[in-house]
């Protein structure tokens, strides 16, 4: 599919709003941050949900690229026709190892309720009972 071809597709055209609105959101987040560090605050919860959402916005925009480019997104490693030099299906793949190292999102979002919200502790192995 070519680039023209892609955006005549109204599924990943709108995937590629959505993604642009997240980015955005992403964006205005990091300068939330930044005016926080300029005048020597805590970032807070702010600062948590940076991994949260940040890898996964990664791995989302690589997919779709993966998705625009059809087949032969897949290509890497100097194959005949490979796209970008492999670059997308790299930064997937990679992005996923980055999600599930820092932790599933479920064990991102009970720190975020824990310490940044203090909520309380969930009840851990024998205090369960």
């Amino acid at each position: 599919m070519t680039a023209a071809g892609a955006l005549d597709d109204p599924v990943l055209c709108d995937r590629l709003v959505q993604l642009q609105g997240q980015v955005l959101a992403m964006k205005y987040h990091a300068l939330r941050l930044l005016t926080c560090a300029l005048k020597g605050e805590p970032a807070g919860v702010a600062g948590l949900i940076v991994k949260l959402n940040g890898c996964q916005l990664n791995h989302d925009l690589c997919a779709l690229a993966l998705e625009a480019m059809g087949e032969l997104g897949v290509l890497y490693h100097r194959a005949k026709y490979e796209r970008a030099r492999g670059a997308w299906m790299y930064q997937y793949l990679f992005s996923l190892g980055l999600i599930i190292g820092g932790g599933t999102a479920q064990i991102q979002k009970n720190i975020i309720g824990e310490r940044g919200l203090g909520l309380p502790r969930e009840p851990r192995g024998e205090e369960k009972r």
